[in-house]
């Protein structure tokens, strides 16, 4: 019965917190990120980006809400894209020096980093090492940008919490 706010989530209804963004229902409610149905449009943005763009990889971490449906949503912006899609989880390939380095020996052109926050608490070195590897990548916060990235695509977290807050007032 404790109204609970949720100030982002990357996927809400994966996670179990609501049965549906239309209708919540108990007692959570809040805002989403969209993680999962923004991946097709990073990837459509990057592959417009890097004319030429024949082979990516996708770096996510199985562990996160919302990964699984962002990489199909992605795997299927490539098809349509006829973009070679590799994607690396962190989970199974191992630290970031291992993602990009399994990315250059798959050929890619570039890199899309979904949402982590495990790979987002490494953002510097997530940036340094594409530098490095030379391989172009979009990412979905801003904050990787700051830290060298080349562009990004997604929502503000900071914005989110500000009008959580408006959601706690109302309460």
């Amino acid at each position: 019965t404790i109204p609970i706010v949720m100030g982002q989530d990357n996927d809400p209804v994966g996670s179990g917190f609501v049965t549906s963004l239309a209708r919540p229902d108990g007692n959570v409610t809040g805002l989403s990120t969209l993680v999962p149905e923004l991946s097709a449009k990073q990837l459509a943005l990057l592959a417009e980006m890097i004319p030429g763009l024949t082979r990516l990889a996708v770096l996510g971490d199985s562990g996160e809400a919302g990964n699984d449906q962002s990489v199909t949503e992605a795997a299927g912006a490539a098809r349509r894209l006829n973009v070679q899609m590799q994607y690396l989880d962190l989970r199974k390939v191992g630290e970031p020096p291992r993602l990009f380095a399994e990315a250059k020996r798959g050929n890619a052109g570039a890199v899309l980093v979904l949402a982590s926050a495990y790979l987002f608490a490494r953002q510097t070195e997530v940036c340094s090492l594409a530098l490095k590897a030379r391989l172009p990548g979009l990412y979905a916060h801003s904050e990787y940008v700051r830290s060298g990235g080349l562009a990004t695509y997604g929502v503000n977290v900071i914005e989110l919490f500000r009008y959580a807050a408006g959601y706690v007032v109302k309460i």
